[in-house]
């Protein structure tokens, strides 16, 4: 018995779902979904009651009740919050109009499947299964309908949006009678197989014209903001559903956050066009001027989101979106590279940023603190030089620095040993040290240009992350608090230098 409570009321709410996912641009709101759905079990209590009491008192037959009474009041009923939200504005189109009829229908059916089970226990489950995929469908259907058109006629007159209204509401009542004529002139495998046609067919014919909405308002939106957004914006707008995919494949590297506001924004976008697109079509001046106060809202939101998505957030925006090499960033690169390297250095620094798995730039950062020329780096500092760097591998041999040439590469061991050798001037090689994990070298040759005065040889297969001079300058320039830090290593480590050497001379003329 619970189980068919249970199938008489999640199985419609899971194609209102469905219904819900089709709408992309998001203009329905949750809580006007909720409300839609309260109205339609407030106005199945309405109906029950009245057709009980009608009947009770013989003022019609169960068969005009039927075919009658129960399709004008329960479409009028149930039509009637639609008639609020679109005076309200609520509606802005006819997708958004679909859902929330869609909605209103589901409500009033599932607790007419509940009445259904309580009044037939011997057959609940099976009756649950069929209501559920037929009748309960129909009823979502039928108010669809009305709310697609209600949606649909925003723009025009108020007279002509009323009569467009009753029109729609007198065409879902006929359909509410033949449905319910139908069924009752049938039986057996007969009834079930039409009805579950009907039910089934109706939710395949709301995707139908929900798609072909869907494809109006997109041609739309690109004639609205076709010369306000970048290209490719534009095709984010006009395809939330491939921003939905690109950001489930990319969430784990952009963060939850950065998601939502992305997602958010392309939202907004798209509702920005539809009303643009509203109140291009309105010749009601009233409504024009509500329509513009909606407008103002929510291009407020756009600029405050802009503020919060930050320069990662546009710059993988721009890695990612199709059609995104616009005039406009086109001419931004032009200049930055003439005007500014170092920052426009800064900005293909964010877009690596996208590329880079967070597994891998974790593994970087922790090798960098595993040496002494990195490791008193903050976290955010450590990252942006992580993302600078570019992995090489040598081989068992192979020297990465040789004596006497010049070299503007920074080399910080990832994997293997290497050692640091001199030759003097008898050719002969002295080995003075090792590097292994972490250790940073080549970090005198790239700050003063000077040919190195030792070679490093691989003692073994070896990997290396590599930062060159031009990135170590940009790193610099956004990154002052690392010059800071490369300098108090290093002069630490000529301090140490010095006074070895003066241990050394002290040893000397002891000796002596």
């Amino acid at each position: 018995m619970y189980m068919a409570y249970l199938l008489g009321i999640l199985i419609p709410l899971f194609f209102l779902y469905l219904v819900h996912l089709l709408e992309i641009y998001a203009a329905s709101r949750h809580e006007v979904l909720g409300l839609s759905i309260g109205w339609g079990i407030l106005v199945f209590s309405i109906a029950y009651a009245f057709n009980r009491f009608i009947l009770n008192q013989n003022l019609t037959t169960v068969e005009g009740l039927s075919l009658v009474v129960a399709p004008i009041l329960e479409e009028s009923l149930k039509s009637a919050l639609l008639i609020v939200l679109m005076r309200r504005l609520i509606l802005r189109y006819a997708a958004d109009g679909m859902a929330y009829g869609f909605a209103i229908g589901i409500g009033f059916a599932m607790v007419e499947n509940l009445v259904y089970v309580v009044n037939n226990p011997d057959t609940g489950m099976q009756l649950a299964m069929t209501r559920s995929l037929s009748t309960s469908l129909v009823h979502g259907f039928t108010t669809a309908i009305v709310g697609t058109i209600a949606g649909a006629s925003l723009p025009f007159p108020n007279r002509t949006r009323v009569n467009r209204f009753l029109f729609s509401l007198l065409i879902v009542i006929v359909i509410h009678a033949s449905f319910n004529f139908v069924v009752k002139n049938l039986s057996g495998a007969e009834l079930l197989l039409t009805a579950l046609g009907m039910g089934l067919g109706s939710v395949v014919l709301i995707i139908i014209i929900m798609r072909w909405t869907l494809e109006r308002e997109s041609k739309a939106i690109y004639l609205e903001l076709a010369g306000v957004l970048s290209a490719g914006e534009l095709v984010a707008t006009r395809n939330p559903e491939m921003v939905a995919q690109l950001l489930a494949q990319h969430r784990g590297a952009i963060g939850e956050d950065r998601t939502h506001l992305i997602q958010r924004y392309v939202t907004l976008q798209a509702q920005r066009g539809i009303l643009r697109k509203n109140i291009a079509l309105s010749r009601n001046a009233k409504l024009v001027e509500t329509l513009n106060r909606q407008l103002q809202s929510t291009e407020q939101q756009l600029d405050v989101l802009r503020g919060s998505m930050g320069l990662y957030t546009w710059i993988w925006l721009r890695s990612v979106l199709p059609s995104e090499e616009s005039s406009l960033w086109l001419q931004l690169d032009n200049r930055l590279n003439t005007e500014q390297p170092q920052l426009a250095r800064l900005i293909q620094l964010n877009e690596h940023q996208v590329l880079v798995p967070h597994a891998e730039l974790e593994q970087r950062k922790r090798i960098l603190r595993q040496g002494a020329l990195f490791n008193g780096l903050a976290d955010e500092d450590l990252v942006d030089l992580a993302l600078l760097l570019t992995v090489r591998e040598f081989h068992v041999g192979d020297e990465v620095i040789h004596q006497g040439e010049k070299s503007d590469q920074l080399f910080i061991t990832a994997v293997g040993k290497l050692v640091v050798s001199v030759l003097d001037d008898q050719h002969q090689q002295t080995i003075i040290t090792a590097f292994g994990l972490g250790d940073a070298f080549g970090d005198m040759e790239i700050l003063d240009s000077e040919p190195s005065t030792v070679t490093v040889t691989c003692l073994e297969d070896v990997t290396l992350y590599v930062l060159t001079r031009d990135d170590l300058i940009t790193l610099l320039f956004a990154k002052p608090q690392v010059a800071l830090e490369m300098m108090r290593v290093l002069s630490q480590r000529l301090r140490h230098q010095t006074a070895l050497t003066m241990w050394v001379q002290r040893t000397a003329s002891t000796t002596a």
